[in-house]
C-alpha cells in the first residue's frame, strides 16, 4: 500500500466520528409552548407614610421639637406589635427672607409604617394625625399571601403545561415528549397609591382615621417551556 493510499484511508477515517457528531447534536420536532394562569386574591398589607414638620430660629430647637414629637409616635407605635415602623429620611435646611437673610430653620422627620392588621393601623393613623401629617398610603399583598397564591399557581399552570403538550403529542402522531427547557415567572409585587388627601399638621385634635378599601389584586404566573416531540416508529 501507497503513503497517498495510506492518508486517504486515514482521511475517511476520521471524517466519520465527525458526521456522526455532527447527526448527534441535530434536533427535531422542537415545538415553543406557554401557558399563563391568574387568579385575583385581596389585598392584605396596607402601608402609610407620615411627616412631622418644624420651624424654629434656632437649628437646635427645631431638632428638639422633631425628637419630641418622634418620641411621641414611638411611645404609641410601639403599643401595637402588629405594625411595623421605620423612621425615614429626616432633613433640616435654613430659612431665608426676600433678602437672602437668614430667618431660621425648618426640619422635617418622616416613618414609614406598614401591616396586615389593617384595622389597627387605620385607628393608630387618626391617633398619629394629631401631630403628623399622612404623606400617601399604599396597599399591596403581603409575602405570605403572595407565596401561597403563586404557589398553587404554579400547580396549576404545570397542570395545564403538561395537558396541553400531551394534547399536542396525540396530535402530532407521537407517544411521547421530553422538556428541553422551562421558565416559570412571576410578577413583582408593586404596592398601588391609594388617593388621599394630605392634612395640615396638628390642626385638630381629634381626627377621625381614614376610610380604606383595599380591594382586589391579580397575581399571574406564566410558562414558557421547549418540549420535543419523540421521533415516530
Amino acid at each position: 500500500m501507497s503513503v497517498r493510499q495510506l492518508l486517504a484511508g486515514l482521511l475517511i477515517f476520521c471524517a466519520y466520528p465527525q458526521a456522526g457528531a455532527q447527526d448527534s447534536s441535530l434536533t427535531y420536532d422542537r415545538i415553543n409552548l406557554s401557558v399563563n394562569v391568574q387568579k385575583e386574591i385581596e389585598n392584605d398589607l396596607l402601608i402609610a407614610s407620615l411627616y412631622t414638620q418644624e420651624e424654629a430660629l434656632q437649628q437646635s430647637q427645631v431638632a428638639e421639637r422633631i425628637n419630641a414629637t418622634m418620641q411621641w409616635v414611638l411611645d404609641i407605635t410601639d403599643e401595637e406589635r402588629s405594625v411595623q415602623m421605620q423612621t425615614t429620611q429626616y432633613n433640616t435646611y435654613p430659612v431665608s427672607d426676600r433678602n437672602n437673610r437668614l430667618t431660621g430653620w425648618r426640619g422635617r422627620q418622616g416613618i414609614r409604617l406598614q401591616s396586615t392588621d389593617v384595622e389597627t393601623l387605620t385607628r393608630l393613623l387618626g391617633a398619629l394625625q394629631q401631630k403628623l401629617a399622612i404623606e400617601s398610603m399604599t396597599y399591596g399583598i403581603s409575602k405570605a399571601s403572595r407565596s401561597a397564591a403563586e404557589e398553587s399557581l404554579i400547580t396549576e399552570a404545570i397542570t395545564q403545561f403538561q395537558k396541553r403538550a400531551g394534547l399536542i403529542t396525540s396530535e402530532m402522531g407521537r407517544t411521547d415528549y421530553r422538556v428541553v427547557a422551562m421558565n416559570i415567572n412571576t410578577q413583582p409585587n408593586r404596592p398601588s397609591p391609594l388617593p388621599y388627601q394630605s392634612r395640615a399638621l396638628a390642626i385638630e385634635a381629634d381626627i377621625a382615621a381614614p376610610v380604606v378599601e383595599l380591594g382586589l389584586q391579580t397575581v399571574v404566573v406564566s410558562i414558557a417551556a421547549t418540549i420535543e416531540l419523540d421521533m415516530p416508529r
